[in-house]
């Protein structure tokens, strides 16, 4: 499956847009990616033209650039799937201007990276500072090209020894630091210091040649060097670098001399492939063994060399990146219209991960642009699927107290049935209870539509399509309900059986066929936000519905409060199994497109979504733990009265909605 990506650079002679992403396509197009790269715009034509643009894409990869706020807000609503892409300490400014601390900078950067779907850090530091405002965050080291370069020949070697340095006249004055040092070790050893740069500088006392860079050159160059530095002070600016130097070195077989600061212990492997240092000083040292020992400097330059190409060549980061970029939309996944009004236009409404089963992976919800339903999409196909409903899925468990029938059962439910609802078996139930029952069943007869129990019908056979172990059914049948239930689930199948003694039919519901006018109800409790097409549910259920015989659906409400204030953590929201997330609107258009009538809708009190919900965000969020407190005490009870509250105004995280076949 091919994957349309758009990049957004600085710069195309940007070093960072060219490592970190023009190296890169070659890589990427092999590994099925479709790119296409654009220069970040300037004037407000050309950014309303890019956001637009942003939709025709499934990935938007932003390398590198802080967008403004407003900038920031677009792009995160009109890309499908947005990455952020970093290899420098981009929240603070360059060590050459002074101070490092920008507000400016920190607020950009921690505004793109909360609403990046993925970001890309070029170093571990990098990404851990990314992880305080997003946990999904993956490490890409900076590559370089080890194909047909220029390798260090040490064959002929003379008696001047050639130290380098190569980067962008911006961080000369790193090398500057070297001054004292390098002055030190002319006047012990015929040395000459060769610079790569846009411009030159003078070094007392040392001989210098100063080369101006190009990138036809650059290579080349590097190769006639004997020993590679890259100096760097010790601050919050440098931590960012990711060793591109080092690896420049390292990749024409040039022993690298480097300062531990950031990641570059972590390239070089002090003593192997190249020399750590902790200061400016030790540079002498470490500079004067190389010098010392030609067949030391060979034996790291070829182990620079082969660490290189393991770990840092072109080929090895552009399909790991390739593999980050496709996550979602590689191979089990599948592209899909909109099931209700067959759009392919769709926009992005956010990303978010499986939090029910723990099974890694990204998943994107888009809302149709036509119709509003909103939908996973791409999804894993029906093979792919099973692997996110492994015999260990909450779905499929039940305790002691779940065995039990529901209390609709007996007591006030059980009276309000009886009287409200037809159960007591004599057509409209006692007139003079029902007034005396009516405040009661005013503020608790709510529950009864919530927990989809319909209207009464004498000898009443109710289907319930995924009815897991079986609970609904067994109370149903204690209600006087003839029921037939179906569950893709084995286990949950032999459950059924061993508690209830209820026969389910154990396959999916693709696979089931009735015959027309069966049933008197038909139950979707948690249900069709599950299937790959709700249409084809809601179709075979018309048609196995007597004339005038119900629906009852249940699902989660994706325009509820809940689903607002947590977005990718709400707790209905768990992809990627539920495919779908309805609002009251979408489910309607549903139910209309089938002639169904008298549709009401019901929102559910419950606080479980809520702190389900709540569960999600302090998982990803564990410096939040402490709000936890919500669980105990008066917080609980405030917040089931506002969820009570919320759900007079349905707007609550879960709705039942009936609905009547017509007679006709």
């Amino acid at each position: 499956m091919e994957v349309k990506v758009l990049f957004l650079i600085q710069d195309r002679l940007l070093p960072s847009s060219r490592v970190r992403v023009l190296n890169l396509l070659p890589e990427l197009v092999r590994e099925g990616i479709q790119a296409d790269v654009l220069k970040y715009p300037k004037g407000i034509k050309g950014k309303l033209h890019l956001m637009l643009k942003c939709r025709k894409y499934d990935v938007v990869f932003l390398q590198k650039k802080l967008p403004s706020s407003i900038d920031t807000l677009f792009l995160h609503l009109f890309s499908r799937f947005l990455i952020f892409d970093f290899d420098d300490a981009i929240y603070c400014r360059h060590d050459a201007n002074g101070k490092l601390e920008s507000s400016t900078r920190d607020r950009r950067f921690m505004n793109i990276v909360r609403h990046a779907d993925i970001v890309i850090a070029g170093n571990k530091i990098l990404a851990e500072h990314a992880r305080e405002f997003n946990p999904n965050v993956f490490v890409i080291p900076s590559a370089v090209e080890t194909r047909n370069v220029p390798v260090k020949s040490f064959m002929g070697e003379d008696n001047i020894t050639v130290i380098g340095w190569v980067g962008g006249s911006v961080n000369l004055h790193h090398l500057e630091m070297l001054s004292p040092v390098l002055k030190r070790l002319s006047e012990e050893f015929k040395i000459e210091v060769r610079i790569i740069c846009d411009r030159g500088i003078d070094l007392p006392g040392v001989d210098v040649k100063f080369i101006p860079w190009s990138l036809d050159n650059q290579e080349e160059e590097i190769a006639k060097f004997d020993i590679g530095v890259m100096p760097l002070p010790d601050n919050k600016h440098s931590e960012g670098k990711c060793g591109y130097k080092a690896l420049q070195y390292m990749a024409a077989s040039v022993p690298p001399v480097v300062s531990d600061v950031g990641t570059n212990a972590d390239i070089v492997g002090d003593g192997e492939e190249g020399i750590v240092v902790s200061d400016i000083e030790e540079f002498y040292d470490a500079i004067k063994v190389l010098i010392n020992d030609l067949q030391k400097r060979k034996q790291m330059g070829i182990a620079a060399r082969k660490r290189v190409e393991s770990e840092y060549s072109v080929q090895k980061v552009g399909s790991k990146l390739a593999g980050i970029i496709t996550g979602a939309f590689g191979p089990g996944m599948e592209r899909v219209s909109c099931d209700l009004c067959g759009s392919r236009e769709n926009i992005r409404y956010l990303t978010s991960k499986d939090y029910i089963n723990k099974i890694e992976g990204l998943f994107n919800v888009v809302r149709c642009r036509m119709c509003d339903l909103v939908f996973t999409n791409p999804r894993p196909d029906r093979d792919e699927m099973q692997r996110f409903y492994p015999s260990t899925t909450p779905y499929y468990k039940y305790d002691e107290k779940s065995v039990k029938p529901m209390k609709v059962t007996k007591g006030i439910y059980k009276r309000f049935l009886d009287v409200y609802r037809g159960y007591a078996g004599d057509g409209k139930g006692n007139n003079l209870l029902k007034a005396y029952l009516l405040p009661i069943y005013m503020i608790k007869g709510h529950k009864l539509y919530a927990r989809a129990i319909p209207d009464f019908v004498e000898g009443g056979r109710l289907l319930e399509v995924g009815c897991s172990y079986g609970r609904y059914l067994h109370s149903m049948e204690v209600l006087g309900w003839n029921v037939t239930g179906v569950e893709m689930s084995k286990k949950a199948v032999d459950a059924a059986d061993e508690l209830y003694g209820l026969k389910i039919i154990n396959s999916n519901i693709d696979q089931v066929e009735f015959g027309e006018y069966e049933f008197d109800v038909i139950v979707l409790r948690m249900v069709l936000e599950h299937v790959f097409s709700p249409s084809l549910l809601l179709k075979k259920s018309l048609k196995w519905l007597k004339p005038g015989g119900r629906i009852i659906i249940t699902v989660p409400d994706i325009s509820s409060v809940e689903a607002f204030v947590f977005r990718k953590y709400f707790y209905g929201l768990q992809v990627p199994t539920h495919l779908y997330h309805f609002s009251p609107g979408t489910v309607r258009h549903y139910l209309r497109n089938f002639d169904f009538k008298e549709i009401k809708i019901y929102h559910d009190r419950t606080d479980s979504d809520f702190f389900g919900s709540l569960d999600n965000f302090i998982e990803d969020n564990p410096r939040w733990r402490f709000i936890r407190i919500l669980r105990k005490g008066l917080f609980k009870i405030f917040v089931r009265l506002a969820i009570t509250a919320i759900s007079m105004i349905c707007r609550s995280g879960r709705m039942t909605v009936y609905a009547v076949k017509s007679s006709q």
